[in-house]
């Protein structure tokens, strides 16, 4: 997610621990990337994905227009794949596919009429379900003594 700041006056701040001193000017704009909400899922486990749009605020605006397309696809399909649902192109199941780990689910919609293209990425961490079994070990192996 890119957060955009600005200021309307200079902010000077000072850290305390070297004592140096930061202005932020009002003419500034900076773009910060900040992490997204990586969710978790286990390795035994699925789920459907569906496409909401929303404006710059982040209010709901609905679902998407008739004519709108939808490309979906797994940054790692070894991790987790994504299946487009046969009735409705704009959602999609995402399974895991075994091995442990982090992959994302991408989307890119393009909007009908010439309409806006936009892109969406959903990150996973896929976790270690529930124990089902369990596995002995033999260890420190010695002749038997008399």
């Amino acid at each position: 997610m890119i957060i955009n700041i600005t200021t309307k006056t200079s902010t000077t701040r000072e850290n305390s621990r070297t004592g140096m001193r930061t202005t932020v000017h009002p003419s500034k704009l900076r773009k910060i990337q900040m992490p997204d909400t990586v969710f978790r899922i286990q390795d035994d486990q699925q789920f459907d994905v569906t496409i909401s749009l929303a404006d710059r605020a982040g209010n709901a605006l609905g679902g998407l227009p008739d004519g709108a397309t939808a490309d979906w696809s797994s940054s790692d399909p070894s991790i987790v794949t994504v299946t487009v649902m046969p009735t409705d192109p704009l959602a999609a199941n995402v399974a895991t596919v075994g091995p442990l780990g982090n992959a994302q689910v991408n989307v890119v919609v393009q909007l009908p009429n010439g309409g806006a293209t936009l892109n969406g990425i959903l990150s996973l961490e896929v976790i270690a379900g529930d124990a089902v079994s369990l596995k002995l070990n033999a260890a420190n192996i010695q002749p038997r003594t008399f």
